[in-house]
């Protein structure tokens, strides 16, 4: 008997959990999704080292994000809490999402950066093939200034 009311106890504990209210100001989740892929970005070049060059690290930070899709950080902070606690699995398919636009633009600028070094491998050879007419061209004028030298 004691056991079993330790156990409706228990239960009854556990079912008392709080309800998952929705934040006042409220982030869709395409939004959501968006603002979290733009601190994805700013945490990327951040911990690359490649972000603190000068005056870029002034001028894209967390606050600049948010303040480009107009929320504070607080509700920011909020949405963010709402989305990790929700158990449909909301959160996991924002990360998704994020991960899937970070292969997209990580293949994008792959191939920009081989296009960029296969452009200055051709601007290399191209350089050579001048030097090469050039010498051959100083070579000819050469062979043409020996010959016509008055003889002796």
């Amino acid at each position: 008997m004691k056991k079993m009311v330790l156990l409706c106890c228990l239960l009854s504990l556990i079912s008392c959990k709080e309800e998952l209210e929705k934040p006042k100001k409220f982030i869709e989740k395409d939004k959501m999704t968006d603002v979290l892929y733009d601190m994805a970005l700013l945490n990327g070049m951040e911990s690359m080292g490649v972000f603190y060059a000068d005056t870029t690290a002034s001028i894209i930070t967390a606050s600049s994000i948010l303040k480009k899709y107009k929320i504070d950080s607080l509700t920011f902070v909020e949405n963010n809490r709402y989305y990790i606690e929700l158990e449909d699995e909301s959160y996991f398919q924002i990360q998704e999402e994020i991960k899937k636009r970070l292969e997209v633009k990580k293949e994008k600028l792959k191939k920009e950066v081989e296009a960029e070094q296969e452009k200055a491998k051709l601007k290399e050879e191209d350089e050579k093939v001048k030097a090469v007419k050039t010498n051959v061209k100083l070579n000819k004028l050469s062979k043409v200034a020996v010959e016509n030298q008055p003889q002796e």
